[in-house]
């Protein structure tokens, strides 16, 4: 999968300056940033992004975007579920690998969920990882949101269910020896759990 430098437990600078030391070609990498930050920011913030042509600049504003993209996408697909301002996760995923190991993508996952008091069985979280990094692999480089539900099972009478969404873009950074590309993941990620909106009280 990769290794997360992850704003939960650095700060912006700490994880841009872990992405920028993955960096080997500067010019790609300045390309598929400005591509994320581009297809990432909501146009309801008015004004179009600029072109970035400083690294860290483009990465802080790729990871800004994402970010703003799943805030902006959780209350307009999950109206009726309040979202606790610290119930979200964005960052990069270092040295990525397509169609790796979602283990390192479990766990970080399991540590959202315990972090924002989140009860769900690691089971339907393999699930859910594996639906996650089949989406990015098959993203082509193409920014994209997704989002998903959990049904929560609890001793409420009220049918609740685990709302998430996910705002990436994949970053070329540069080569591999046997040929292809090295990569990163820039990410956003947002859950919280609230009342079915298919229930009716």
């Amino acid at each position: 999968m990769g290794q997360f430098a992850s704003l939960t437990n650095l700060t912006m600078p700490e994880v841009v300056s872990l992405f920028v030391q993955s960096v080997q070609d500067t010019a790609v990498a300045l390309s598929d940033l400005n591509v994320i930050i581009q297809g990432l920011t909501p146009p309801s913030l008015g004004t179009p992004p600029p072109v970035y042509t400083d690294l860290s600049q483009a990465a802080t504003a790729a990871i800004s975007a994402a970010n703003s993209d799943s805030a902006v996408l959780f209350p307009a697909i999950f109206p009726a579920i309040l979202l606790p301002p610290s119930s979200q996760d964005a960052g990069v995923v270092l040295n990525y690998q397509p169609a790796g190991d979602t283990s390192l993508l479990t766990n970080q996952i399991m540590d959202d969920f315990l972090n924002w008091g989140i009860q769900q069985p690691k089971s339907e979280v393999v699930l859910m990882a594996n639906s996650l990094q089949s989406q990015v692999d098959s993203s082509d480089f193409t920014p994209s949101t997704t989002y998903g539900v959990l049904d929560i099972n609890n001793a409420s009478p009220l049918e609740q269910i685990l709302g998430w969404v996910a705002a990436f873009g994949v970053c070329r950074t540069g080569y591999n020896p046997d040929g292809g590309f090295t990569q990163a993941v820039i990410y956003s990620f947002r859950a919280a759990v609230g009342v079915s909106e298919l229930v009716t009280l």
